[in-house]
This record gives structure tokens, sequence and C-alpha cells, in this order.
């Protein structure tokens, strides 16, 4: 069955798939922790600057520098809302700010988005196939959505096409880019 998130993307309605008691599978990033070096964390420092900023509600959308990539974030969220799905329960969004490493990113998902998570090959080595479901353009960022367990429970991916994002990343995402939509 197609995840919840691709099911979003495709129109097909609503997924099948969906567990309202569904938990995150370990190496995702909790929703709340006390380290101050999580960007969701009660404790954090306000000098701290976000690294790999993770979006679960509302609230997570006013750290994004970008406002159309806000932008971009809020229908994402609205998308879910009107489908009668909370973000929290079927996955949430990573959003990559100009200055993120991949290694940022890595130890916030668990995984690198540049090699396929189950035969590890990277996406400039030969037989390589990816592990997203989809990567779409935007004029402003590529939007990138694994579906990480059966039950459809995803990571929506933002990655701003600007000077100061891993360079690799955005040559995979040109690559595999569905072509470019107007921002809602």
């Amino acid at each position: 069955m197609a995840g919840f998130f691709v099911s979003i993307y495709f129109k097909k309605g609503v997924c099948l798939c969906h567990s309202p008691t569904h938990s995150p599978p370990s190496s995702c990033p909790t929703t709340s922790t006390t380290n101050p070096c999580i960007a969701n964390s009660p404790n954090k420092s306000p000098d701290w600057r976000y690294h790999v900023i993770i979006v679960r509600d509302q609230t997570s959308i006013a750290h994004i520098h970008s406002p159309a990539i806000r932008a971009l974030v809020q229908q994402r969220i609205q998308d879910l809302q009107a489908q009668g799905f909370d973000l929290g329960d079927v996955g949430y969004i990573v959003v990559l700010e100009v200055g993120d490493t991949l290694d940022d990113f890595v130890s916030q998902i668990g995984f690198s988005p540049l090699c396929n998570r189950h035969t590890g090959l990277r996406y400039d080595q030969p037989g390589y196939s990816p592990s997203f479901e989809l990567v779409q353009a935007f004029p402003e960022c590529f939007e990138l959505v694994f579906v990480l367990d059966d039950t459809g429970y995803g990571v929506e991916v933002i990655v701003p096409i600007e000077q100061g994002i891993d360079t690799n990343l955005l040559t995979l995402c040109r690559r595999y880019a569905l072509p470019p939509q107007v921002t809602p």
C-alpha cells in the first residue's frame, strides 16, 4: 500500500494504512527531548541556531527562515488536516537551512538522503535506486518524501535551493525531481 505522504501528493485520498496508535521507529528523532542541542528541545538556548529544523506541529513552523518555505510547510500541514490527520500522527517534516551539513541531517534523521536506506548505495554509484518516494521541485526548494515503515509513517525533507546547501544533495534532487511547482 502507498504511504500517507505519497497519497497526499498523488491525490489518491485518505491512506488506508494510517494507524492512530503508530509510534515512530527508533531511527526517528523524538518529539520532545531535554537535550539543548536538539531543535525541538524545551531546554534550548535562545542563542542556539537551529540545525535541521524538525516540524511536528504548527508552532515549529516559526523557526523556518524562508517565508516561501514556511508557506509550503504550512500548506502541507493544512493538506493533512483537511484529510483529518495531524502531522505528528503520520510523520514529520525536516527543513534544512543554509549552513546545515549532511552530518546535521543524518544526526537528526538517522540516514543519509544520498544513499539508498536498504542497499547503502550512493546516488552516484552504479545500481543505485532511490529509497525516497518522490522529489518535487519548487522555485525555492526541493521536497523529498520518505516512507519509513509499512504503516505509511514518513518524513518530508525540504531542501532549499541556495548556496550553502550540500551540493551533492542538490545534485541528487535535481536528478530525480518532478517538474517545478508554484508555491501555494
